[in-house]
């Protein structure tokens, strides 16, 4: 039995469920990682962190939310997602997603957080990637490292910012 069957999620949600968890990995990934890169205090990565996080989960659910309302007023038919589920969804999916990267910054310290960070958001990209592949009956190690190369070159694109940039 598929994931789309079982959970009986709109495909909207399910949508929003993935491209916030896998756009929350990426993104913040890479950002908490060039950060702190960029500079090496614990308590200003996390508080660039947390307003990132917020802020990032807020305009995407926004984003969802205006996509989503556009695309019933190209269409004026009668659609079955609610857009204020779709936003909520959204917001959640990436917020804690954002977390995942952000919770080695907060148990470690800095130069141990930063390569615990990327593994953790590593793994956790690949194991998305590869249940959504099972859920979808495509391969799902292909899917997994799929997510992963992709995540992972954003992620590298942060950390070289950073180093380029950093505060002395």
């Amino acid at each position: 039995m598929n994931l789309r069957l079982r959970l009986r999620l709109h495909p909207d949600y399910i949508r929003a469920i993935m491209f916030g968890t896998e756009d929350a990995l990426i993104s913040t990934t890479g950002s908490i990682i060039g950060i702190s890169v960029g500079i090496e205090n614990k308590n200003l990565i996390l508080l660039a962190s947390l307003v990132y996080i917020t802020v990032e989960a807020v305009s995407m659910a926004a984003g969802q939310f205006l996509s989503e309302r556009t695309i019933h007023q190209i269409y004026k038919e009668k659609h079955t997602d609610n857009l204020y589920i779709g936003s909520g969804v959204m917001f959640l999916s990436y917020y804690l997603a954002s977390m995942i990267p952000l919770i080695p910054f907060l148990l470690l310290p800095v130069k141990t957080a930063d390569f615990s960070a990327i593994a953790v958001a590593y793994v956790a990209l690949f194991a998305i990637g590869y249940v959504k592949g099972k859920a979808l009956s495509v391969p799902p190690t292909r899917s997994g490292l799929e997510m992963l190369l992709i995540g992972g070159l954003a992620t590298l694109i942060g950390v070289l910012v950073g180093f380029l940039l950093r505060i002395a």
